[in-house]
């Protein structure tokens, strides 16, 4: 898999696929050559979600599939256990990224990876009124602003009304 391979005796690299013959004396070495393509592995854009939002993340281009996570920028990475589908249904409670393990036919493996960025979620005071704002699974921001009767929140939503379906 990849672009190229180094034969061990001759020393050569090679770049394409064929048939190769080296001669030393009376031994004549063969080398039948196929160079796979790595995978083109893609996966779901960047995105910006309030934290605990269920959404799904898409991964297509190779064959088999496995996630991993990762808390810390992408300094350690960790398997998602049984995550081995193309799509993964995720809910993040804060800022993480994914990396996609893409493996072909051929055992080839490529990678890709989104990045989670995850804001709080909005918080109004329960006995009085407030503004919070938030983003939707798209990428939109939309304010609210929340009044109260009987201890029962009511939001009204004040900017940006087509960032999100409210219903």
């Amino acid at each position: 898999c990849g672009t190229n391979y180094t034969w061990a005796v001759n020393g050569q690299t090679y770049t394409n696929s064929g048939v190769y013959t080296v001669v030393s004396g009376c031994h004549t070495s063969y080398l039948f050559l196929t160079i796979n393509p790595l995978p083109t592995v893609v996966v779901s854009n960047d995105t910006t979600v309030c934290a605990n939002t269920t959404f799904a993340l898409y991964a297509n281009g190779a064959d088999t599939y496995q996630w991993s996570i990762s808390a810390n920028g992408g300094s350690t990475w960790s398997p998602v256990a049984g995550a081995t589908i193309s799509v993964l249904s995720v809910t993040p409670a804060t800022t993480v990224s994914y990396m996609v393990f893409g493996t072909d036919v051929n055992g080839c493996q490529n990678t890709a990876s989104v990045n989670i960025t995850v804001r709080p979620l909005p918080s109004s005071n329960i006995d009085g009124t407030g503004t919070a704002s938030c983003f939707a699974p798209n990428g939109n921001i939309f304010t609210l602003k929340g009044t109260s009767s009987n201890a029962t929140p009511e939001w009204t939503v004040i900017s940006n009304p087509n960032a999100l379906n409210i219903s």
